[in-house]
């Protein structure tokens, strides 16, 4: 995975790159053209309309678990037959007291 790095002056110019590739109802003026609105209501906006799907966080699982075993493979202490990813149960993990929703759970035998 490539690291984006985008300067604070690029900020604005690829926020609205975003904010104009985006599927959703944007203010416009008394002509029908999308109006320029500040970088905070464009914010709001897209976060307002970011869809996340269940598939979409599956795979999001599967590529951090996928890192999580390259490097594990790659100090070489362990044999690559020994070192497997199982599905995992659920995309949304059972509440536990005094943890957060967010979590990976390692298991080791």
């Amino acid at each position: 995975m490539d690291l984006v790095i985008i300067a604070p002056e690029e900020y604005e110019k690829y926020l609205k790159m975003a904010y104009k590739a985006g599927k959703f109802k944007k203010p416009k003026n008394v002509l029908g053209i999308t109006k320029n609105i500040p970088v905070p209501e464009m914010e709001a906006l897209i976060l307002e309309n970011i869809q996340i799907t269940d598939d979409d966080l599956r795979s999001l699982a599967n590529e951090r678990a996928q890192v999580v075993k390259n490097y594990i493979l790659g100090q070489g202490e362990i044999e690559p037959r020994r070192l497997f990813l199982i599905e995992p149960q659920a995309s949304t993990p059972e509440k536990i007291e005094n943890l957060k929703d967010s979590r990976v759970d390692l298991n080791f035998k």
